[in-house]
């Protein structure tokens, strides 16, 4: 009986690592597939900027660019909770909740970003604060990935997507200052896919 206890508890614990690995596989791939979508975000916002040529147009395309990254982020976070789910070693409140949680962040970030963004019709100032907010968060990103390359021990080329995230987070962020800082993120989608390959 104990040991059919034991046996039982080991199969749990194996269920468990393999959950949690499945979890940050799946966190590291799509967050590859995150930094192209920042990628193409960026050069279709310098393109759009160049154009037309009015400083409303940046913060217009990171709104537009936010609220899309939003829409795909609900709908990969469906491919995440059931791992959550599993490897959650209690029932918890956060566990038994994620995919309310994630929906109410992204959505209260979001409505921040347009209350920033309207306000700054009436203070200049905060101008700066969309491009400043998802460059920061850009960059939490990538540093988080450390401990999920960390745990899945893939390789050091691996570390060159955390530095993308973080480079990318602070070139969108003085953007308002520097235009130009706005393809970066592209050039960096770019070049991790050719390290990669190489």
């Amino acid at each position: 009986m104990a040991r059919r206890l034991m046996n039982r508890e080991i199969d749990i614990q194996k269920s468990l690592e393999i959950s949690q690995t499945l979890y940050y596989r799946v966190m590291l791939n799509i967050s590859e597939t995150v930094l192209d979508f920042i990628g193409v975000g960026s050069i279709i916002t310098f393109l759009l900027v160049s154009l037309l040529q009015n400083p409303l147009t940046l913060n217009i395309s990171l709104i537009v660019f936010s609220t899309t990254y939003v829409v795909i982020s609900l709908k990969m976070s469906r491919y995440i909770y059931p791992f959550v789910k599993t490897f959650a070693s209690k029932p918890s409140l956060i566990a038994k909740n994620f995919p309310f949680l994630i929906k109410l962040t992204y959505i209260l970030s979001l409505i921040l970003l347009n209350v920033i963004f309207l306000l700054s019709f009436y203070v200049h100032s905060l101008s700066i604060l969309p491009a400043f907010l998802i460059g920061g968060y850009i960059s939490f990103i990538g540093s988080q990935l450390i401990s999920v390359i960390r745990f899945l021990k893939e390789r050091t080329i691996e570390y060159f997507l955390v530095l993308s995230y973080i480079i990318s987070g602070i070139s969108i962020a003085i953007s308002p200052f520097s235009t130009i800082t706005i393809l970066i993120p592209s050039l960096l989608a770019l070049l991790y896919r050719l390290v990669r390959r190489a």
